[in-house]
């Protein structure tokens, strides 16, 4: 979906995420400090170093290795699998360091709302953020199905982007709502199925909860998303770790309900396309070869990478070690693992919630790692940003105890 300005079409995300920096930069050059606790700063320590190394090597390290052929992020993998495009610097990396740039100040933003407004509200704006995501996919279905019309035009407006529409696999449309393909919806609202599945089997088995597990089950079988799929199982063996025996009942609905819906409304045979289809066809393939010479970039380069933007392979895990290198892999897997972290040193409240939030954050990454290798995926780092704010905002602390803090300390380090 886009804004229009003139012929340049603006993503709405981005403009929210300008607003939120420039609120963030506001407060605090009011406030004359940055409100943060001590956990959160120990954060920053290797995000920002993450930041600041990853935009130098869009420029420094796309110009050390230029010439040399990458998948070029600007082109589709299957066309250059047999003849890669020599690197040159481009506006794809002034874009993604641009991205990266807005994303991480979107984390800054967002801890501060948290301590403004509590990290309860903002799990719930996140939380309906996915319900919005579900109920357009089920909307694109129902147009699909001859029952409604589809508001293409609207939600398919940016022309900066390549937006899959009406695509099918197999003999399946493929739903992609509001997002630009398939395989982001899945990612995206797969999340959310493991977060209320994590909900229901740390024993908050109420009938809010496994309505709304079931519906994102749903939800992500009718994006036929392979990284969806892939999801849903990594949550399923996280449920099986989380295990509550209080949670059997509503666990067995769910299973029932899930199995049930997917193997009669849509019927057996999505499941072999998505799964094993897509296993033998070419672009499988070329996906597999793109992240083995990304590895190999990886290597010739000294273990450097590219620069931040330069190349483009299928894996999460294949784009950082051949974009930003070992040591900027090292820095953000670093700062993700005490993001995790946070969630079992502050105990004082929302439990289930935090232990939740760190499965949804594990299996998002794990269908990252699959196929979505997008460093800059808005919903991934909105998801870091909601997980740093309910892990480490204490819910409970008067508006009064935080300026009274705010008066005596009056430092970075507000709320050690």
């Amino acid at each position: 979906m886009a804004l229009v300005l003139g012929s340049f079409p603006l993503v709405p995300v981005v403009v929210i995420q300008l607003v939120f920096v420039a609120f963030s930069a506001v407060k605090i050059i009011n406030d004359g400090y940055f409100r943060v606790n001590r956990q959160i700063l120990n954060l920053f320590k290797v995000l920002l170093p993450f930041l600041i190394y990853s935009v130098l090597s869009s420029f420094f390290l796309t110009l050390l290795f230029e010439g040399i052929p990458v998948f070029s992020p600007k082109l589709g993998i299957d066309d250059q699998v047999d003849a890669q495009t020599p690197l040159v610097f481009s506006a794809s990396n002034i874009g993604q360091s641009f991205y990266l740039f807005l994303n991480v100040f979107s984390v800054v933003a967002a801890v501060q709302i948290g301590f403004k407004v509590g990290a309860r509200k903002v799990l719930n704006v996140w939380l309906l953020s996915g319900f919005i995501a579900a109920f357009f996919a089920f909307y694109q279905k129902l147009s699909q199905m001859g029952v409604v019309s589809f508001p293409t035009n609207f939600l398919k407006s940016n022309t900066i982007y390549d937006q899959a529409i009406d695509v099918t696999i197999g003999d399946f449309e493929r739903i992609s709502g509001t997002f630009t393909e398939s395989s982001y919806a899945g990612n995206c609202i797969a999340t959310f199925f493991v977060y209320y599945l994590l909900l229901l089997v740390l024993g908050r088995s109420n009938l809010k909860n496994i309505v709304l597990c079931c519906i994102y089950a749903w939800a992500t079988i009718i994006t036929t998303s392979s990284i969806g799929y892939i999801q849903i199982i990594a949550g399923l063996g996280l449920a099986v770790i989380f295990f509550n025996k209080k949670a059997f009942f509503p666990i067995i609905t769910i299973l029932l309900v899930f199995f049930v819906f997917g193997f009669s409304f849509l019927n057996s045979e999505l499941l072999s396309v998505v799964l094993l289809e897509k296993t033998d066809s070419l672009s499988f393939l070329n996906r597999i070869s793109s992240d083995i010479y990304s590895f190999g970039l990886f290597v010739s380069t000294d273990f450097l990478g590219v620069g931040l933007g330069s190349n483009r392979p299928s894996s999460f895990l294949m784009y950082m070690l051949s974009n930003v290198g070992l040591l900027g892999s090292i820095l953000f897997f670093v700062f993700i693992s005490m993001v995790i972290r946070l969630a079992f040193i502050n105990k004082q409240c929302l439990i289930s919630e935090k232990l939740a939030l760190v499965g949804a954050l594990i299996s998002h990454l794990v269908g990252k790692l699959v196929g979505s290798p997008d460093l800059n995926f808005w919903f991934f780092w909105v998801l870091i940003s909601v997980c740093i704010v309910v892990f480490s905002v204490e819910e409970g602390v008067s508006r009064k105890s935080l300026r009274k803090n705010d008066r005596d300390l009056g430092a970075v380090d507000a709320y050690q």
